[in-house]
């Protein structure tokens, strides 16, 4: 992993990347806004290889592997689901209702009354099924959790059966019940509500950042749990991670197939993909312009998270080192009412990004819901580090900006619309 940086292990450079720019030319149907976005990275494999595929999708089939619940011997235990199992076809019925009730709206909202249906096809004839999830995305912001389940699903069964180009696409898109067992923020994959303080801090001081990495350095114990907790930290500033997104994440190096560019990328199976948060399945993030301290300790955390999951040993290695880091905060700030978490880490790699990227960029790179900005701007403004330390910070990958983008633009002028009916 080294050379594909100049600076020193362990300090926060800035560095000046010169980027070439190409556009990307999403197509979306009037009435609805084209943007000519000028992405800034190059082009680059948006799909990990089919080795860290493997690795990524092993350790996500151990993380859903159904768990019985205590005191439940004759349960089986999991999570269920409509789009797992086989429906009735009552409930099959209900999802072509529902499925043809949306893309009649979809038409009518994106004026698309040019194509011709033919009567073997019905409501499904000449359909843009990844236009069509596009769109649908795009309503997730006024939904309630409740209404987008029964939207995505019975889309994403009546999608599913359809021989329609881009039909693999639009299903990436919709499946966002993959990570049934984080469906709720605070809980392990068991269901049960974690240890975690009942108030975290939104942002992590800089000051205190570097005072707690300094404690951990020069602490003497026979434990690998600091060390973790210093990779933990280093890792989940430079690139956002939920804590729980560590089960299944791989890091790759690459070959920039159009500039021969080598490249580092992160990717990552995102956990928040139930009810109103989460863009998809899967995200990619470039970390090459990282410090080789930040990408070592992003390959680490990497490794370790899958081998742990993959023995089942993640949740008990989690609480471990949350737990140290909670008590460092109380330790070395013990006046303080709200303390240091894991989570902390990502939100103060939200709130430096806000000041570095688009809106659309910090949620492709976060994985955050498109119906509003990840950071909260009050919190943002107070806690940002300085700008010579995050001059050095991963990007997005253009094609998921331009969706992410696509899906913001189409709420926005939706949202204006109702504004102006008032």
């Amino acid at each position: 992993m080294s050379g594909h940086s100049n600076g020193n292990d362990g300090n926060w450079d800035a560095q000046d990347a010169s980027r070439g720019s190409s556009q990307e030319h999403m197509q979306v149907a009037p009435p609805f806004p084209i943007p000519e976005q000028i992405i800034s990275r190059q082009r680059c494999p948006a799909l990990p290889s089919r080795h860290a595929l493997a690795e990524i999708i092993a350790a996500r089939e151990q993380v859903m592997k159904p768990v019985a619940s205590p005191g439940d011997a004759g349960s089986k235990g999991g999570y269920t689901s409509a789009s797992n199992g086989e429906i009735s076809a009552e409930t099959s019925q209900r999802y072509l209702h529902r499925t043809a009730i949306l893309i009649k709206r979809y038409r009518r909202e994106c004026s698309i009354h040019h194509c011709r249906l033919d009567e073997s096809d019905g409501y499904l004839g000449g359909l843009d099924v990844h236009a069509f999830a596009v769109w649908l995305m795009s309503l997730k912001p006024g939904l309630s959790a409740a209404t987008w389940r029964l939207y995505r699903r019975a889309a994403y069964n009546v999608i599913g059966g359809l021989p329609h180009d881009g039909t693999t696409t639009a299903l990436n898109l919709l499946d966002t019940d993959r990570a049934r067992h984080e469906s709720r923020a605070g809980k392990d994959r068991t269901g049960k509500r974690s240890a975690a303080p009942p108030r975290k801090a939104t942002c992590f001081d800089f000051d205190d950042f570097n005072l707690i990495q300094q404690t951990i350095l020069y602490q003497i114990v026979r434990s690998d749990t600091p060390q973790i907790l210093r990779d933990w930290m280093v890792a989940g500033v430079s690139v956002g991670l939920r804590p729980l997104e560590w089960r299944a994440t791989s890091v790759e190096a690459v070959t920039d197939r159009a500039t021969g560019a080598r490249m580092i990328l992160l990717f990552v199976m995102n956990s928040a993909t139930t009810n109103m948060s989460g863009n998809g399945v899967m995200r990619t993030i470039d970390i090459t312009n990282l410090t080789d301290a930040a990408v070592g300790a992003v390959q680490r955390m990497s490794d370790r998270g899958r081998a742990w999951n993959m023995r089942g040993t993640f949740d008990d290695a989690h609480a471990t080192v949350a737990k140290l880091l909670r008590t460092l905060s109380r330790l070395l700030f013990p006046r303080r009412l709200v303390h240091y978490s894991l989570y902390s880490c990502r939100h103060q790699f939200i709130a430096n990004m806000d000041t570095m990227c688009s809106v659309a960029e910090v949620a492709a790179l976060t994985g955050c819901d498109i119906g509003g900005k990840p950071g909260t701007p009050s919190v943002a403004l107070k806690s940002v580090w300085p700008e010579e330390v995050i001059a050095r910070h991963p990007h997005p990958i253009a094609s998921e900006v331009a969706v992410v983008q696509k899906i913001m633009d189409l709420h926005d002028e939706r949202t204006r619309f109702k504004t102006r009916r008032r």
